[in-house]
């Protein structure tokens, strides 16, 4: 038997919804976009997709599901990639119910607490999350968690 190490897997994902910002300025204000079927003039009036998030939420405490409907709303509006969208909406709290099963395993695998609604600092789980992977070399994930703790960052008060 033969074994080498020129294996190579790669990952593949849907690229990034990417938004195109043109200088253009429409001839009218009735022209219809044919796409989304809205006005030149309804994109106008359309607020900014963070200042609307951090408006409606605290990033800095808010549950789950809020996190996953603040992840929604930015890949939708193309702010970011569907792996970032899949790596916030992952639930630790239901990968840790398959570890429950063994005794002595650990049943959270969230690096940061909830209070009792269920409400935690996200940015603070990510930058931890990061952190533990600094300190076991997992630099791939370092950076990922990293990135997505600047991500949250932005939707701070």
């Amino acid at each position: 038997m033969r074994i080498t190490a020129n294996y190579c897997q790669t990952a593949i994902y849907p690229q990034t919804v990417v938004k195109v910002k043109s200088e253009e300025k429409p001839v009218s204000t009735n022209f219809t976009d044919v796409k989304t079927n809205t006005t030149a003039s309804e994109k106008q009036q359309t607020k900014d997709v963070w200042q609307e998030l951090k408006e409606e939420y605290d990033i800095r405490h808010c549950t789950f599901q809020d996190l996953c409907d603040i992840s929604l709303k930015l890949y939708k509006e193309g702010e970011i990639s569907f792996f970032e969208h899949l790596k916030l909406t992952f639930d630790w709290e239901k990968a840790a119910n398959f570890f429950r099963r063994y005794p002595g395993a650990t049943t959270d695998l969230n690096r940061t607490p909830a209070d009792a609604e269920g409400n935690r600092d996200w940015i603070a789980e990510f930058n931890a999350k990061a952190s533990f992977n600094m300190k076991f070399g997992d630099m791939d994930n370092y950076v990922r968690d990293t990135k997505l703790a600047k991500i949250l960052s932005r939707l701070e008060h």
